[in-house]
């Protein structure tokens, strides 16, 4: 399974605390299922990021699509989110792990 550590911010760096985030497989829209510790266990998605707009969690590698909502004040969408490739910009190449702001992304809105 593949470590992903989430942060959201809006486009100004202001942290988005306890947005409600969903995965589902990309491209079917099926429920995925994340889990706490590298093992299989209880499911934990949807995932409420924490006071500091944090979350982190395991997935199976795959094609994924993130929707972040906070009611009020944002909902982002991002498709295609490849987890547990080499190749893919969202993974620091070798480390196995994930740690991206998503600050950016939620500029575009």
């Amino acid at each position: 399974m593949q470590y992903v550590e989430e942060y959201l911010a809006d486009r100004n760096g202001n942290v988005i605390a306890q947005a409600v985030l969903t995965i589902t497989d990309y491209p079917s829209g099926t429920t995925s299922s994340a889990y706490a510790t590298d093992a299989v266990g209880t499911n934990v998605n949807p995932i409420t990021l924490d006071s500091n707009g944090q979350a982190s969690y395991y997935l199976v590698p795959g094609a994924y699509t993130f929707t972040y909502v906070k009611s009020g004040i944002v909902t982002k969408v991002r498709t295609n989110v490849i987890i547990g490739s080499a190749n893919d910009s969202y993974l620091p190449p070798g480390t196995g792990a994930v740690s991206r702001s998503v600050a950016t992304k939620l500029g575009e809105i």
